[in-house]
């Protein structure tokens, strides 16, 4: 084998592992599927999932999460963060409230009309939403989620380009 060939060999193989590394450990580009997340997050936007940043911080309330749901399913979801441990959450009338408060969602599409709670947030659990209510399987339908079941969060919408944002 030749000195030209081994090198090009050799460089493939250190892209692969390197590859591999952030993929696994730093962040990956996760397609949007669905409309849950929608003003949002739209259908087929595909976004960068920071992977690490929970390991060295909490959620946050409002952040937009990649996670496994808690119940068998080879797909992973996108929803916003509600609710933080300890907290009392609350759904009336379609409005959330937490601790008694109303919350301020801006970036609600269609906000849907039903009731919920109230309900303390276990700890190491959080509440999640999706953006569009009346289309979203979240926390008000499969209970709350583990913190373990986070993958990461959604921090830059990458395509289609026209639409490239950071923090979401």
């Amino acid at each position: 084998m030749g000195k030209g060939i081994k090198e090009t060999l050799k460089t493939i193989i250190i892209s692969i592992i390197i590859t591999i590394f952030i993929s696994t450990f730093i962040a990956q580009i996760t397609q949007i599927k669905g409309h849950s997340m929608e003003p949002s997050l739209l259908d087929g936007e595909r976004i960068v999932n920071i992977k690490f940043i929970y390991k060295v911080e909490d959620p946050k309330r409002g952040e937009i999460v990649i996670f496994k749901p808690p119940f068998k399913t080879k797909e992973t979801y996108i929803k916003r963060i509600i609710g933080l441990p300890g907290e009392k959450i609350e759904i009336r009338d379609g409005f959330v409230y937490i601790n008694d408060k109303l919350l301020n969602e801006p970036y609600i599409l269609n906000r849907s009309y039903d009731n919920w709670g109230p309900k303390e947030v276990p700890k190491n659990m959080y509440f999640v939403l999706g953006d569009n209510r009346v289309n979203s399987s979240d926390s008000r339908f499969w209970g709350f989620l583990p913190r373990k079941n986070i993958i990461g969060k959604a921090m830059i919408i990458l395509w289609p380009l026209n639409k490239l944002k950071y923090k979401i």
